[in-house]
């Protein structure tokens, strides 16, 4: 049986439609086939050989499917207009090495006209339909490939014909070659195509090639496309993908191949929201003189809802601990207290609210503590300030009542005795030599604010204040007497830091030493000890560094990724040249991996340990990683809080 007039009409209608949706060619059957499978995919402009896996990698690259963990299923919607709609429907498991997944895509488009001939009305309307169910297998080759194949069954329907055909897609995955980037390769429908009676329509087979990379950390993803339909010339399509607070994503991309189509075709954008094991997806994507299309999937991911449960219940866990183990230091803190040991105590207190920040009774012990601590030291500054101030050492007076403010920003005692030293300190110095009258109030001007420097226990800058003294009038004694005095002072403080640091050297606490290192630097810059201490350090830095970044290259590979990126970083932070540390570094951002609640506990404890041994760098990074993970960790918000006011008390 011949086609007939209307079904002649109708595919004529239906193969005019579909390249400006589809990027379809000319004259081929079943163009639903080549539909962008997903929000996710249209709102990168279809750039998605190089996705990270989904269920929904089988309708774009089978090959893709190779390195999805677990189970998942993912369902789309789009339409169109023109009555036209199409659906995904995808379930997925991967295995260690194998993943297999099962899929079915659908078109259905309606109020299409029968005429034979030109007239006012059709003689009929009627519809078109297509279906492909498929079955897709894929497999992971070492740690860097993944290949899959796509068996797919084709039925169309158009008017009272039908057809049907046998297609296969060809995928390979590419990851880890090099950090962060991805590349993807996939050959889509393949077959002898749709025969109606005796006509027969090709199906729309298509290369495709493609590449992604992660910048900023796995915050962003930009990725590219090269698409060969048959018969059509070559398609470029661009996508980028930003990251937010580990659970949003806003997609934009272009797809080329559209310009004829007029207005802004070939853009589009996108939103995705992951919560749990579910993710719910947005795209708009314009074609033209065809308008604004709108497609929404969603997805759910079993093994990461029941994660959550089990997320809930370690969380829980850990917080019962927490406060077992703050009860314990707060109770010693006590005891401390009753004994007149106020030092121990504080610190007992301050251990107790990093395992339990929101340890109400802890954190008012600690204000006790502190405030027994601070009045003692103010008292004994003021009390050595007043005393040097008697003497006549006004420069020893003047880093005393700074101290004091230090401590009491509040304490009127010790800046009126300030604003005396240093009074007494411009007092003492006539203008002699060189100097005229007129210099007098520049000469008063850069002694008072060496003299605030110095109170704030910034040497160099206080020393440069009072070398401008020199440079006009050289025979100066205030400036170069209290030039002596504030070296004499940095020189101890730089001697203590260095001491530190070498005390916690021979205890193999190189983070907390190199801490002291760059204190004294931070106190002395041009300090030639603290120099030559670093490069002492040097070959113990490097040897801790490589310990720290083959730990985190073994997490890594365990797929633990929050706790692998905790560990590369300090090795970083200690050795900048660290390759094992960079390279796995990049590795773990393109995982974009949100770490379990375990992994999260553990990077949470390290942090708690690296605080306790006073490692505070160390406690940085692990708590920051904790944020990163999970934005709504509060304590580690306020142990990150804590432990960057320690960095900042030894001046790091």
């Amino acid at each position: 049986m011949r086609l007939r007039g209307p079904i002649i009409t109708a595919m004529g209608t239906f193969l005019a439609l579909m390249p400006g949706l589809l990027l379809a060619e000319g004259g081929t059957g079943a163009s639903f086939l080549s539909l962008d499978a997903g929000a996710e995919a249209a709102a990168v402009g279809g750039a998605i050989a190089s996705r990270p896996p989904s269920a929904a990698a089988v309708f774009w690259n089978p090959g893709a499917l190779g390195w999805l963990k677990g189970a998942e299923f993912s369902a789309s919607h789009v339409e169109i207009g023109l009555s036209a709609r199409s659906q995904h429907l995808a379930a997925a498991y991967g295995g260690r090495r194998l993943s297999l997944a099962l899929s079915l895509q659908s078109f259905t488009i309606g109020g299409l006209e029968e005429r034979t001939e030109p007239s006012a009305s059709p003689i009929s309307t009627f519809g078109a339909t297509g279906l492909a169910p498929a079955v897709t297998c894929a497999r992971r080759w070492g740690r860097n490939i993944s290949a899959g194949t796509s068996l797919r069954l084709v039925y169309q329907k158009i008017g009272p014909d039908q057809a049907t055909a046998v297609a296969g897609d060809l995928g390979v995955g590419f990851d880890g070659w090099l950090p962060g980037f991805r590349a993807g390769a996939a050959l889509t429908n393949m077959g002898g195509g749709v025969r109606f009676d005796d006509q027969s329509y090709p199906l729309p087979s298509r290369l495709r090639l493609g590449a992604g990379y992660d910048l900023m950390g796995g915050l962003l993803s930009v990725s590219g496309d090269m698409v060969k339909p048959r018969h059509r010339p070559l398609v470029a399509c661009l996508g980028a993908e930003g990251f937010l607070m580990g659970r949003l994503s806003i997609r934009a991309g272009y797809k080329g191949g559209l310009s004829d189509a007029g207005g802004r075709a070939g853009l589009s954008g996108g939103l995705g929201a992951r919560v749990g094991g579910y993710g719910v997806d947005y795209a708009a994507f314009s074609r033209g003189v065809l308008g604004l299309a709108h497609q929404f999937s969603l997805s759910y991911r079993p093994g990461v809802a029941a994660g959550a449960r089990a997320e809930r219940a370690i969380s829980a866990e850990l917080q019962r601990r927490a406060r077992v183990t703050a009860e314990s230091f707060h109770r010693q803190g006590l005891s401390q207290m009753r004994s007149g040991q106020p030092d121990q105590a504080l610190a007992s207190f301050d251990l107790a609210l990093v395992w339990d920040p929101d340890y109400s009774e802890a954190a008012q012990s600690l204000g006790e503590a502190r405030a027994i601590i601070e009045d003692r030291e103010a008292g004994r500054h003021l009390a050595s300030g007043l005393a040097a101030y008697s003497e006549g050492r006004l420069i020893d007076a003047i880093a005393d009542f700074g101290r004091v403010l230090e401590i009491r920003p509040e304490h009127l005692g010790a800046r009126e005795w300030l604003q005396k030293a240093s009074d007494g300190l411009v007092a003492t110095s006539p203008i002699t030599g060189a100097a005229a009258d007129s210099t007098a109030r520049t000469i008063d001007r850069h002694l008072r604010a060496g003299t605030v420097l110095l109170a704030a226990k910034k040497y160099s800058r206080a020393v440069e204040e009072w070398g401008k003294v020199l440079v006009i009038d050289p025979e100066h004694a205030t400036a170069r007497s209290s030039i002596s005095r504030a070296r004499a002072l940095q020189q101890q403080a730089v001697e203590a830091a260095l001491s530190r640091a070498e005390q916690l050297g021979r205890q193999g606490r190189w983070p907390a030493a190199l801490a002291q290192v760059n204190r004294a630097m931070a106190l002395d810059p041009g300090s030639d000890a603290a120099a030559a201490r670093l490069r002492e350090m040097a070959p113990s830095l490097k040897a801790y560094a490589d310990t720290v970044a083959d730990r985190g290259a073994g997490l890594f590979r365990k797929g633990m990724y929050g706790q692998a990126e905790a560990e590369l970083r300090l090795a970083l932070s200690l050795d900048r040249d660290n390759r094992t540390a960079a390279e796995y570094l990049s590795r773990v951002a393109s995982q974009r991996s949100k770490a379990a609640a375990s992994e999260i506990a553990d990077l949470y404890l390290k942090g708690i340990s690296a605080y306790t041994q006073e490692d505070y760098a160390q406690a940085v990074e692990y708590w920051q990683r904790v944020v990163q993970l999970d934005p709504g960790h509060a304590n580690a918000r306020r142990n990150l809080e804590r432990a960057r006011e320690k960095l900042k008390i030894i001046g790091q």
